[in-house]
């Protein structure tokens, strides 16, 4: 994760973002959401910050307060453009913009009448390398936390933090199995497919993977 003025990113498309917001209470804590698990979502089952998708013909500034109320039924009066949060491919390839808006809350999170997802909780930064987080949500706060942007900011002039997505680090490894099959002293053999991928038309064991 890193902090800049200017994004490098070339898109040829106009990008409209989502939003998100960066609330946090007089104790330093930040409020987390939890998202629903098993539905086709952005974060399933991660830690996030509340927002969500700008609707058409919608700005920032209105829809992050809509999600806010659809989401917990709250207005937050002092919110103001934070960062622009770019999320980008293990390519560096252009992925997706949320337009995170900073804010204060202090009202108890058992108080709070979550609409969406599973649970919301005011975390200490120190938490969140123990809790399965959105790295973008991550890098947020630690952007908060490190660089704090002086209040106020124009959303043209939002400085932008960019997070990576991870390259997959599995291989797939192809595990054959192999069927010798004797009686009498003879084996089953199987002549394959002209087309087979591999050691077409030739005699072989029956096999599969």
């Amino acid at each position: 994760m890193f902090v800049k003025k200017h994004t490098r990113i070339a898109i040829d498309w106009p990008v409209v973002p989502s939003t998100a917001a960066l609330l946090t209470n007089d104790d330093g804590r930040y409020l987390l959401h939890l998202r629903s698990a098993n539905k086709p979502i952005w974060r399933p089952g991660q830690w996030a910050l509340l927002g969500g998708n700008t609707e058409k013909g919608e700005s920032c500034e209105a829809a992050i307060a809509r999600e806010l109320h659809e989401e917990i039924g709250l207005a937050v009066p002092d919110l103001t453009g934070f960062v622009t949060l770019d999320t980008l491919d293990a390519r560096g390839a252009f992925m997706n913009r949320v337009r995170v808006y900073h804010g204060t809350l202090n009202t108890p999170a058992h108080e709070i009448n979550l609409r969406e997802g599973i649970q919301l909780r005011w975390t200490r930064i120190d938490e969140i390398d123990e809790m399965a987080m959105d790295p973008g949500a991550v890098a947020v706060l630690h952007a908060h936390r490190n660089t704090l942007p002086p209040a106020g900011h124009r959303d043209a002039a939002l400085p932008v933090v960019e997070v990576r997505e991870p390259r997959d680090q599995r291989s797939r490894s192809i595990v054959g199995a192999h069927l010798v099959l004797i009686r009498d002293g003879s084996v089953l053999l199987g002549k394959r497919h002209p087309d087979s991928a591999f050691a077409p038309s030739t005699w072989h064991l029956l096999a599969v993977h």
